[in-house]
């Protein structure tokens, strides 16, 4: 038999602890101790059945049909990120699309469930065939222009939304990615194969990845 982590919790494994991001309560655990420790077995692929059974009886493993037990594929990693200064053409009616967009993705997560938000992002994005960086670099700095006029703080989630949408309805393959650390911190980005899109290289690598579209 097969078990799987319970669907919408997904896990990082930092330090000999275990994070966990809740998609539908879209709220974050850290698990310490035994419970770190199983998850890890579980993780590595090296749980007991006893581990597993007590997994199970705490509504974090359940017996699913995924071979794998990690319940998505990490993103690329990241080798380099925009330079914003090279991008000098950037259509004011873009900058603001951007805003606007961040707008809507503000107020969709402040009204539903992250789960749902992200769901519909993923079929969005699956229409998207190709990753064009000159045009996803113009998109980025239309969002690090609107900078200018929307606060940025404790925002990456709702520009990483926002400008994933834009650009999927342009056609372009990216992946949105939340990071996670310790002391604990969170923080999303996108990336356009191997390139950062909205941070710098040096701020996203201090992230280990938990979640990706």
């Amino acid at each position: 038999m097969t078990y799987v982590i319970r669907p919408q919790l997904h896990l990082c494994r930092i330090s000999g602890h275990v994070v966990g991001l809740d998609l539908q309560s879209s709220r974050y655990t850290l698990f310490r101790g035994a419970v770190a420790k199983r998850l890890g077995h579980f993780l590595a692929a090296s749980a007991t059945e006893s581990e597993i059974d007590w997994l199970i009886d705490r509504g974090l493993v359940q017996d699913g049909d995924n071979e794998r037990p990690w319940p998505c594929w990490p993103p690329p990693v990241p080798t380099a990120s925009i330079d914003f200064r090279s991008v000098r053409l950037v259509p004011p009616t873009l900058v603001a699309r951007a805003l606007l967009a961040q707008l809507r993705a503000k107020s969709t997560l402040s009204r539903r469930p992250l789960s749902l938000t992200l769901q519909e992002l993923d079929m969005a994005m699956r229409g998207a065939r190709h990753t064009t960086l000159e045009n996803c670099g113009v998109v980025a700095a239309a969002f690090h222009r609107a900078k200018r006029y929307l606060s940025e703080t404790d925002q990456c989630l709702v520009r990483g939304i926002a400008m994933a949408r834009l650009l999927a309805r342009r056609g372009e393959r990216i992946h949105l990615v939340v990071g996670v650390t310790l002391p604990f911190a969170a923080h999303c980005w996108i990336q356009a194969g191997t390139t950062v899109l909205t941070d710098d290289i040096d701020r996203v690598r201090a992230y280990s990845p938990i979640f990706a579209l």
